[in-house]
């Protein structure tokens, strides 16, 4: 501690996240991918969610909403973990596209977000 009493140093438990979850799915066999289509599942329901709280209603926001909802009832039928993580990012990239257009998105790496030019 600094003499304010302040500390330089904290101790944390090395577990992290959700650690009960992490249990479970080691407890499921490698082909069961119960619980990652709950979480896919709820993720796109997420993003969907973001969408209507937009209030826009131009046709990528709308064709992205229907897309998500679309693939959203998808996901309860997957059973093959690389098909779920391709419905996964077709989501994310309909989402995307329609969340961030007026700033001219393009991937997650666009630095034109991030450039700021001096003038």
């Amino acid at each position: 501690m600094k003499p304010s009493l302040r500390p330089v140093f904290y101790w944390a438990d090395a577990a992290e996240a959700n650690f009960l979850l992490r249990k479970k799915q080691y407890e499921l066999s490698k082909e069961d991918i119960s619980i990652a289509r709950v979480l896919v599942s709820n993720k796109i329901a997420n993003q969907e969610q973001l969408l209507r709280k937009t209030k826009k209603r131009d046709d990528l926001t709308i064709s992205a909403i229907n897309d998500c909802t679309y693939l959203r009832k998808q996901v309860s039928q997957i059973i093959e973990y690389t098909e779920l993580m391709g419905i996964e990012g077709l989501a994310a990239k309909k989402f995307f596209a329609a969340y961030f257009q007026d700033y001219a998105w393009e991937s997650r790496f666009s630095l034109d977000l991030f450039i700021y030019k001096a003038e």
